[in-house]
């Protein structure tokens, strides 16, 4: 589902605290299982068909070991070569590297009315003996520029555990960590047109409670003509891990919202 202080809440963006413990060279394998590279993919990513790409973070975390995982992307509602391209790959780590990485994916802009929102799988699989996959599944979805209204959706985020701290905002394949400090940040994504559109976003409590895990939002956010991307941050207290939700709604006429709630997971060990 796709939207990005106060006293006692610290700063930490969907972002990196990358420990190295035993660093192997590269091509090595990490000696007695003691050294584990941890890798997740973010779980949802939305584009609207003008946008052109879409790309996904894979995130690194834990010991810098040297190896490898590679994806495989599928068809589901979102199909190629009409809607997107992209094949399988691999993703390598060297020896000592930190960095994350990025699947992109091309998406297909055309003139046909489609679905509201039709999507497609990208899944990690097979890593080497150093890497190990915390979360592995992610789903792109495509937002259809025909449709007589126009569409916005929020996406899932996805934070590793020992993702706290400051980094530098990667250019693309931003993610919920990497955001600024302190604040897990919900996406929303709407198709790209030349007018206004008003939608309020609201957090709400899963595991994680508002005013003790994190900072509540209720807000208007407007995006002007021609962007299609928005960003609202969610301030979370340090140490805190969990799920919490984001929902937003039109404010707007002439809105269709194909999905309209947002979870963030903070620092939980998924599969």
């Amino acid at each position: 589902m796709n939207v990005k202080l106060l006293c006692g809440f610290a700063a930490f963006g969907l972002v990196v605290t990358a420990g190295v413990a035993a660093l192997t060279g590269p091509g090595e394998a990490a000696g007695a299982g003691s050294c584990q590279r941890m890798v997740s993919i973010t779980p949802q990513v939305s584009a609207a068909e003008g946008a052109g790409t879409l790309t996904f973070a894979v995130m690194s975390r834990g010991c810098a070991a040297a190896g490898y995982v590679s994806y495989v992307v599928t068809d589901r509602s979102a199909r190629r070569p009409a809607d997107f391209t992209a094949g399988n790959g691999q993703l390598q780590f060297g020896g000592g590297d930190t960095g994350d990485r990025y699947i992109t994916v091309r998406v297909v802009s055309d003139a046909v009315r489609e679905a509201a929102l039709e999507d497609f799988g990208v899944q990690l699989v097979n890593p080497s003996s150093a890497v190990t996959v915390q979360l592995g599944t992610a789903q792109g979805r495509i937002l259809d520029d025909e449709s007589a209204t126009q569409a916005v959706v929020v996406d899932d985020q996805y934070c590793p555990a020992g993702s706290v701290g400051a980094q530098a905002m990667p250019s693309v394949g931003l993610t919920a960590c990497e955001m600024g400090n302190g604040n897990i940040t919900f996406e929303a994504v709407r198709i790209l047109v030349d007018r206004q559109l008003t939608i309020r976003a609201r957090t709400f409590d899963m595991t994680m409670l508002a005013g003790r895990d994190y900072l509540a939002v209720d807000r208007y956010v407007t995006f002007e003509p021609g962007q299609f991307v928005a960003r609202i941050a969610v301030e979370v207290s340090p140490g805190s891990s969990g799920t919490v939700g984001l929902r937003i709604d039109p404010m707007s006429t002439g809105v269709s919202v194909p999905d309209a709630s947002g979870i963030a997971n903070v620092g939980a060990q998924m599969g």
